[in-house]
């Protein structure tokens, strides 16, 4: 009788990372000065808005900063003058462009949206809006700008970041109260220009979770067989496919001493079943649905492991104990 451990069985698990959590709409990194009596673009230059990734909805956050747009009077601020603004950067005709630490795209739609009016304006690259009203307060009026994904997009993990900037020019020209050298006929609008930077995370869009390293008591009597639940998370439930790799393996699940035994590994789903033998190093046919809570904290977990070593093997077994380390990959179907 041979006594046949697979004591390493697991040990290294293959993680295949895509994407982002969701979470609410954090408070703002804000900086930069509001100088400007009669126009100012208060609280966004210099700013960086990070949000981590909402696959659930397209809005990912706002951008909250203020504009204050007036014509001279005694020097204040009494009478509001409108505006037009632009932001300007990385993009297309349509959608604005970040990029991760590898260039991957992730594009996004801007909005401008005033707080007060409820007025949304849709922002496109280097594409100045219609006249905006201004405001007739010292005090800045409240602004936002609201980050949309752009539909269709299924991110890799990592940080998108972009910087851009915006201009804003006031419609009319005019001259400060008692600049006599200013001729209001010939004077440029007013304008002012700050940058910002927009950042989404996204984590891991399919994670794999919860195997165990596994040990094996040869049976002399039938085939030898163990299984473990183990946990396949995806961001949106899609379906997954599993590829299975043997360290000792080339096309063939191998247990390592000083000979080799064979081995199968089937995977299967807990509650639907769907179960597929591997082949070693190959991607499998089948594909299974994702829990959409990670680690299966919620459901339980869903995808289970089986291995195998057939009678036949082990009674031609010429030692007593035998190592492997398998790594499953997941990845997106």
């Amino acid at each position: 009788m041979r006594l046949l451990h697979a004591s390493k069985l697991l040990s290294a698990v293959g993680l295949l990372l895509l994407a982002i959590a969701t979470g609410g709409f954090p408070a703002q990194a804000i900086a930069g000065p509001c100088d400007g009596i009669h126009l100012a673009v208060c609280n966004l230059d210099g700013s960086i808005s990070n949000y981590p990734y909402n696959a659930a909805q397209l809005e990912q956050g706002n951008i909250t900063f203020g504009i204050r747009s007036c014509r001279p009077n005694r020097d204040n601020c009494q009478n509001p003058e409108k505006f037009q603004l632009t932001v300007s950067g990385d993009g297309d005709a349509e959608y604005f462009r970040l990029t991760n630490a590898s260039g991957d795209p992730q594009l996004v739609e801007l909005y401008f949206d005033r707080a007060l009016s409820g007025t949304r304006t849709n922002l496109n690259p280097g594409v100045e809006t219609a006249a905006i009203n201004g405001s007739n307060k010292v005090e800045p009026r409240q602004q936002f700008l609201r980050v949309d994904l752009a539909p269709g997009q299924t991110p890799a993990s990592g940080t998108y970041t972009g910087t851009f900037s915006m201009t804003v020019r006031q419609e009319s020209a005019f001259c400060d109260v008692g600049d006599a050298s200013c001729n209001p006929a010939t004077a440029p609008p007013r304008t002012v220009t700050v940058s910002f930077t927009i950042e989404i995370t996204v984590e891991g869009v399919i994670q794999i979770s919860g195997l165990e390293d596994m040990n094996l008591t040869a049976n002399i009597a039938a085939d030898t067989s163990a299984s473990q639940d183990f946990c396949v998370y995806h961001l949106t439930g899609a379906n997954f496919k599993i590829t299975g790799d043997s360290s000792n393996g080339n096309g063939s699940f191998l247990l390592q001493a000083t000979d080799q035994i064979p081995y199968q590994v089937t995977v299967e789903d807990v509650a639907a079943g769907a179960a597929e033998q591997l082949s070693e190093g190959m991607i499998s046919t089948a594909s299974w649905p994702g829990s959409t809570s990670k680690e299966c904290v919620t459901g339980g977990e869903n995808m289970r492991l089986t291995i195998r070593v057939l009678l036949a093997d082990v009674q031609a077994a010429q030692d007593s104990s035998y190592t492997d380390t398998l790594t499953l990959t997941v990845e997106p179907e």
